[in-house]
């Protein structure tokens, strides 16, 4: 009888159908007070099964990883699918950088390029700036610093007071006319 986590003993199974609804029940119970995850479930699910019960599931085991077999030569057969998953997955884990940059340029350019031709690209980009890395990449474009603009400022500003109080001197002027004649 396993014993589980402090919880009580669990008869195991041996494929004897007329006690299945009992072992049933204790096993549902035991379970629902564990909180364990799906895998820990099988495991204790496992742990608790002999005899006939065992060969059974060993069946089912060896029918699942048969079809899980299967699968994966579906998989190398069907690259093309496989490939654009794995090229989305590769592009977004990449840093910004410039080998993204450069992947991104190439991979728009050819759009038959393979995983596996991604990945030894990747490889040689790497390599490539490692070489490199005392070689200047790029070239810092700076703009020149303004020179003090404050004192232009200050002229404009006072040129544009000067203005602005000629012409109100003038309309008064012209307003003081119109109402003496009036």
């Amino acid at each position: 009888m396993p014993w589980f986590m402090g919880a009580a003993w669990i008869p195991k199974f041996d494929g004897d159908k007329t006690k299945f609804g009992e072992w049933r029940g204790q096993v549902e119970a035991m379970l629902r007070a564990q909180g364990l995850n799906p895998q820990q479930q099988a495991d204790f699910l496992l742990g608790v099964l002999e005899g006939e019960a065992t060969r059974g599931c060993s069946l089912w085991n060896l029918k699942i990883r048969i079809l899980d077999r299967k699968w994966q030569k579906q998989d190398l057969d069907d690259t093309e699918e496989g490939d654009d998953l794995l090229l989305d997955q590769l592009m977004v884990g990449l840093l910004m950088g410039p080998i993204k940059q450069e992947l991104s340029r190439q991979i728009w350019r050819d759009e038959h390029m393979t995983f596996t031709a991604v990945c030894k690209e990747v490889q040689a980009l790497e390599h490539e700036l490692q070489e490199g890395e005392d070689a200047i990449l790029s070239q810092r474009v700076t703009a020149p610093t303004p020179r003090d603009n404050t004192a232009d400022l200050k002229m404009l500003k006072g040129q544009i007071q000067v203005e602005l109080q000629q012409e109100l001197m003038g309309e008064m002027r012209e307003q003081m006319k119109a109402l003496s004649s009036a």
